[in-house]
């Protein structure tokens, strides 16, 4: 992908961002690329401090003589809060890292970071988050200039901007939790939407049959339901904007085999948005391996960073051979290789992956010996929903005797972390819902607490909740496919719904009938 400089003042400004990284780059306190440190609210030691302003936007999707909103904006850092333009983030932390620099902004930003004037090997990433996700990336090239990436687009920070800016702000919501995101002007607007994906079996003819996805756009406010729509595919909100993310089907040499892709959404700001995917689960290296097998690949979950998958392989009657489960970056699906469970949570995702097994196996009465070497399918596991909740779960391989292999699927004792899940809270415990609606098979709340999302065998029902009690009747019902399931659910509140619910129109959806 090409970035080209739009006007000479731009070029003056990256040539000044390549020069300070050649000064910078190694002289800095953070630690070394491969490793992290986490600094709490409370540490002195604040990696961005003070308030930075918006100079410029340094990629090439922007129109010129088009004013940006972006741009003549602040950031304000402090120990425990950042101001971000209008909205006032609490209880924040500060995540230091050196990356390599073309790695970072090739997945991060779909661009060559030399594209842009950024010539330094290594790069320090600023990440700011909340105790329920990470809000924003800062790549910091200096005490006084930073680049962040905001929907899409590349910008410019400078460091030392007047800070004596009365922001005026009412305490309270943010993002993600009503403790974090911040209330509307009018503190009795409730604005809750959510963003559920759903994933079926689908004839395609010619017997065919593949994975099919698809999202809904469920908006509320002050608990009166908006018409829903829905679209192909799975509409994924990222930290640098939405994704795009579903599966293709290719035919080679009479062997049929389903990959996945994923890249940023059509006109949300990238520069080669629109041109097809960038990473695709169908590439040159995994092609040769299915010349005497079909493969699916089915999504099972899908968050902000991760998607897991399981790969089934068949044989020629497209009877089951092998069925694994792989957890992958969205940045990088087209990896053979799931990423361990470790690699997410530590030390002690690995522990319980080991401990859970263990267990699973000698309630089921499966000796030791059936399996060897547990901890090196610590990579087979997937997220699935259980109770209202997602659940982490692990797969082993195993024979009895001379038998097939069969496979052992078993919870793992881990509640998934943030680098896995976002937001997974019920305002309603699973067995009240499900006392007063028994047929309850899944259960999503707003992190505003107004509204109910109930899915049964058939239906997805929305109700309003007030004062911890489920209306009635239900605000709509959504019809299911048969055999429809859940693989993503994500919430706005506040502003970021009109935000949301203006992309999601704008790539021309499918109003939903509500019953």
């Amino acid at each position: 992908m090409e970035v080209y400089i739009l006007n000479i003042r731009r070029i003056a400004i990256l040539a000044f961002i390549v020069s300070i990284l050649i000064i910078y780059t190694g002289c800095t306190a953070i630690p070394l690329r491969g490793s992290e440190k986490v600094l709490p609210p409370n540490n002195k030691l604040i990696p961005l401090e003070g308030t930075w302003k918006f100079i410029d936007r340094l990629d090439s999707d922007v129109k010129n003589n088009t004013p940006d909103p972006i741009i003549d904006n602040q950031v304000t850092f402090k120990d425990e809060e950042m101001i971000f333009i209008d909205d006032v983030i609490k209880d924040i932390r500060y995540t230091a890292k050196r990356v390599r620099t073309e790695d970072f902004f090739l997945y991060q930003y779909r661009t060559q970071a030399s594209d842009i004037g950024i010539e330094a090997s290594e790069i320090d990433i600023i990440s700011v988050s909340t105790n329920t996700r990470i809000l924003y990336e800062f790549a910091k090239i200096d005490d006084k200039t930073s680049i962040v990436s905001i929907e899409g687009g590349i910008y410019l920070l400078k460091s030392g901007a007047n800070d004596s800016k009365n922001i005026e702000y009412q305490e309270g919501y943010i993002k993600d939790t009503p403790q974090e995101q911040k209330k509307t002007k009018d503190e009795n607007t409730l604005q809750s939407g959510l963003l559920l994906g759903l994933r079926r079996l689908s004839n395609l003819g010619e017997d065919k049959y593949g994975q099919a996805y698809r999202t809904l756009w469920i908006r509320s406010e002050n608990r009166i339901l908006y018409p829903t729509y829905e679209t192909v595919e799975l509409l994924v909100p990222r930290q640098i904007g939405f994704w795009d993310i579903g599966s293709s089907l290719q035919r080679i040499d009479g062997y049929t085999y389903e990959g996945i892709y994923a890249y940023p959404s059509p006109n949300y700001g990238y520069p080669h948005a629109g041109k097809g995917p960038i990473i695709i689960g169908v590439g040159e290296n995994v092609i040769p391996s299915i010349a005497k097998n079909h493969k699916r690949c089915s999504i099972q979950f899908v968050g902000n960073d991760y998607i897991a998958v399981e790969d089934i392989d068949m044989d020629d009657e497209y009877r089951v051979k092998e069925r694994r489960f792989r957890v992958l970056p969205i940045d990088n699906v087209d990896s053979a290789e799931g990423v361990g469970i470790s690699d997410i949570v530590g030390k002690s995702g690995r522990d319980a992956f080991i401990n859970s097994a263990l267990y699973s196996m000698e309630i089921k009465g499966l000796k030791n010996n059936y399996i060897q070497d547990i901890e090196t399918y610590e990579d087979n596991f997937t997220l699935s929903r259980r109770n209202g909740h997602w659940a982490v779960r692990g797969r082993l391989p195993y024979k009895r005797s001379d038998e097939p292999s069969e496979y052992l699927d078993f919870d793992i004792n881990l509640i998934p972390s943030e680098g896995l899940i976002s937001y997974d809270e019920l305002s309603l415990p699973w067995n009240t819902i499900k006392r007063e609606l028994p047929g309850a098979t899944d259960a999503y709340t707003s992190p505003n607490e107004d509204i109910l999302v109930v899915l049964d065998i058939d239906n997805i029902y929305i109700y309003s909740v007030e004062d911890g009690q489920i209306s009635n009747r239900p605000l709509g019902k959504i019809n299911l496919y048969e055999g429809e399931e859940v693989v993503m659910a994500e919430w706005a509140i506040g502003s970021y719904v009109k935000h949301w619910d203006g992309y999601f129109k704008g790539r021309d959806p499918l109003k939903i009938n509500i019953n």
